[in-house]
């Protein structure tokens, strides 16, 4: 009855099992990124990487700074002492790089710095590309930034669905210098009205009937045709100057520094990460369930997996398990031969899947989760569990 009470309940925990590729661990490692456009990389390492790491090396517990500068992008690599708790880490670097702020450059297009600790939990679970027949590439960019990954988090389990390789919507306005000269209009005029009359503004609070509202003047366009009738100043016989008097309106993309193609169609990329304590199995399956969804809620939209994590971890759990499936089939035939009694073959036999239970129930109780590592382990203990049934 006691074998039966620990199978039974060894069963229960390996359905409640955690499964991931490998087990849960971290690096004393801590990656910083900045990204300023259009800068040379000596300039990146002067202006950008020597005060970020002058201000690392201030952090306590640190051992190793590192830093790369490409054009545009700088990657700064802080290595730890082992033992050091990577999340205070974390928060010591951001603190330290918010006290040297005032010494990078003051200009918009550099970008917030990004701070990453190094987690292996947190690769990729599924990458897909999408495309859509009958879109443009803007279309099909907004529809996946503002439709498919609100709904892609919204599965149990995600953490997060990054976009890549889109064409992000621009308005451009390019000016006819000449015109704008001959109209006796400076460039700075079109750049200030332009800015003045695309931004939300705040209209402060209204009251009525003992009620306050807030007042908000939305003033955001969202229309080309906006910007052709905004107007500029007015001529001398004083009829008024529309910007698209003296510029061409063209509603286009950005330049693509990322360009995704999927067998041959333009697509747009999708990369989706976990919760740190959920089943990649269970995500990555609930993740194919919301994308046939999708695809039925519109007609001609594809997923296309370019990499499947949960494909990689059955392959190796399934391998494992049949391993150790025959091994242990393999060492009941030895002891069999060997010893020629059925009855003392019967009570090894019986102590391996006996063993391996109570294991998946500790492991339960313990809340480690099931990856190659773990079954890696017991597969190997299936040798031992068989040495000390014959004992």
């Amino acid at each position: 009855m006691g074998m039966i009470a620990v199978i039974c309940l060894g069963y229960y925990g390996l359905r409640q099992l955690s499964i991931d590729l490998l087990p849960s661990f971290s690096f004393p490692l801590i990656f910083i990124s900045e990204t300023y456009p259009n800068v040379a990389p000596e300039e990146m390492e002067t202006l950008i990487a020597r005060p970020i790491e002058d201000a690392v090396s201030q952090v306590p517990g640190i051992q190793k700074v590192d830093s790369t500068s490409f054009e545009g992008v700088t990657t700064i690599q802080a290595q730890f002492n082992f033992g050091t708790n990577v999340d205070t880490a974390a928060s010591d670097v951001r603190e330290q790089l918010d006290r040297i702020k005032n010494r990078l450059p003051n200009d918009q297009n550099l970008q917030p710095i990004g701070i990453f600790k190094a987690d292996p939990g947190q690769l990729p679970v599924l990458i897909v590309g999408v495309n859509a027949a009958g879109l443009s590439a803007t279309a099909l960019d907004n529809l996946v930034e503002n439709t498919l990954i609100p709904q892609i988090e919204s599965v149990p389990g995600v953490g997060a669905a990054l976009e890549t390789g889109g064409v992000v919507r621009e308005i451009r306005v390019e000016v006819d210098n000449q015109r704008l000269a001959s109209l006796g209009i400076p460039l700075s005029t079109v750049i200030n009205r332009v800015a003045q009359q695309n931004e939300n503004v705040a209209g402060g609070i209204g009251r009525e009937g003992g009620r306050e509202y807030e007042i908000r003047v939305t003033g955001l366009i969202k229309d080309p045709r906006q910007l052709a009738s905004l107007v500029l100043a007015s001529a001398k016989d004083g009829t008024p100057v529309y910007l698209g008097n003296v510029a061409r309106i063209v509603d286009a993309g950005k330049e693509q520094r990322i360009i995704g193609r999927l067998n041959g169609i333009p697509s747009v990329g999708v990369t989706v990460s976990k919760q740190s304590d959920a089943n990649t199995v269970a995500v990555a399956r609930d993740l194919y369930a919301k994308f046939a969804e999708l695809e039925k809620t519109y007609p001609g939209l594809h997923f296309a997996p370019v990499y499947d994590q949960h494909f990689y971890i059955d392959d190796s759990i399934n391998a494992l398990k049949q391993n150790a499936f025959f091994g242990a089939i393999l060492a009941i035939l030895v002891i069999l031969f060997f010893l020629h009694s059925f009855r003392s073959t019967l009570v090894v036999a019986l102590s391996i899947p006996t063993s391996v239970a109570g294991a998946f129930l500790a492991m339960y109780l313990a809340g480690f989760n099931l990856n190659i590592m773990t079954l890696g382990g017991l597969a190997l203990a299936v040798g031992l569990i068989v040495d000390a049934a014959i004992v």
